[in-house]
């Protein structure tokens, strides 16, 4: 969050395998956020894969901007591989 530490770095790893729609998965996932400008300003990348069944890799980005204390402006997305991308747009209030 905006108050806690100008640069996180996250990392994920998943025990079980899964199925779905693409087959099989079992990811491992890291990402990165930074804040500037007073921390009103966050960005982050991430990245993804699966290490069974193909490694289906996928990149990540987003852009947080603090309108006010507890009120965001957030555009994120991320990419897939072939032609699977997809990018949103929010606004969100936090308590």
């Amino acid at each position: 969050a905006a108050d806690g530490p100008p640069i996180v770095v996250a990392a994920d790893v998943d025990l079980t395998r899964v199925s779905g729609p693409d087959g099989s998965r079992r990811d491992v996932a890291i990402g990165l956020e930074r804040w500037l400008r007073g921390r009103r300003l966050g960005l982050r990348a991430g990245f993804r894969a699966s290490t069974v069944d193909g490694a289906r890799p996928a990149g990540t980005a987003g852009v947080s901007l603090i309108v006010r204390s507890g009120t965001f402006l957030e555009v994120s997305g991320g990419s897939g591989g072939a032609d699977r991308s997809t990018w949103g747009a929010s606004l969100r209030v936090t308590f």
